[in-house]
């Protein structure tokens, strides 16, 4: 009787092992895309505040959907471009994200957080801020990257009146 008991003693040991060494495994490949999502960040903010469109379409996908505040929906890359040239030549951008949570399944990740802008007129007329959260879809592609898939977001500002 104890044979048996040890027996299966060790096989429920030998038949853990690999689950906890898949695990690890796992959790450093979820840590890795993780950092490859929030790496996007430090892209998209050298982006926006140089006014540099085509580097912020590099870190989209080629179906991104925008959805901003009080706009009708973006669906696209070239609806995404003529967006950010309007921002990008009535304005100069100084951006602070900040990232409250991600979670990755598989080959999607999804981001929440909040922002702040400072935007500064080309023309004459005063710098405005805004305050505001955010919700990002991100999309693992073929090449292993990850790319902004779909975003939303809305200020915490009143209403203009």
């Amino acid at each position: 009787m104890r044979m048996y008991v040890a027996l299966l003693a060790v096989l429920l040991i030998i038949s853990c092992t690999p689950a906890a060494e898949e695990s690890e495994s796992t959790t450093s490949s979820v840590q890795a895309d993780i950092d490859a999502i929030t790496a996007l960040w430090t892209q998209y903010d050298t982006a926006v505040e140089g006014g540099d469109v085509d580097a912020v379409l590099a870190i989209m996908s080629d179906d991104s959907v925008r959805m901003p505040p009080n706009e009708p929906t973006i669906i696209g890359k070239e609806g995404i471009r003529s967006w950010y040239q309007r921002a990008f030549e009535a304005a100069n951008l100084e951006l602070e994200i900040s990232q409250e949570e991600i979670h990755v399944w598989g080959d999607w990740a999804c981001e929440r957080g909040t922002y702040s802008v400072i935007r500064t007129p080309k023309d004459e007329g005063d710098p405005s801020s805004e305050n505001g959260k955010w919700l990002i879809c991100s999309q693992k592609q073929s090449d292993g990257s990850w790319k902004r898939a779909r975003a939303i977001w809305s200020s915490d500002n009143p209403p203009a009146s």
